[in-house]
């Protein structure tokens, strides 16, 4: 998805349809399995960067893929640009003039050092 080019040891299969999945295919997983099997599994997958995987099962937990979706993997890779709601910026959350007196009142009198 990323199509930046990655050192093998930071790619992954992804299964794309989880309900066929057999086995896992890191490394580990392969055991004394013949390698037909292992082959077959993988036609199965995708090979994805460990960042991409992360953020498709983000967006399968959502109910949407980024797979073959250039607009939907652009919107999970850039969240952090999007603007979010701002769960501190509520007036009932607010506690700053709560008390009287206290606005010169530091909140960490001393100082790390």
């Amino acid at each position: 998805m990323c199509l930046s080019h990655w050192p093998s040891d930071v790619l992954c299969f992804h299964h794309l349809d989880p309900t066929e999945k057999k086995f896992g295919l890191e490394a580990q997983a392969w055991g004394d399995r013949a390698e037909e099997k292992v082959l077959k599994e993988a036609k199965k997958c995708v090979i994805l960067c460990m960042n991409c995987h992360a953020l498709e099962h983000k967006a399968l937990n959502r109910g949407e893929t980024l797979i073959d979706d250039k607009d939907a993997y652009f919107r999970y890779r850039n969240h952090r640009f999007t603007k979010q709601p701002d769960l501190f910026d509520r007036e009932d959350m607010d506690d700053r003039n709560d008390g009287s007196g206290d606005e010169d009142e530091e909140e960490f009198p001393y100082a790390f050092v």
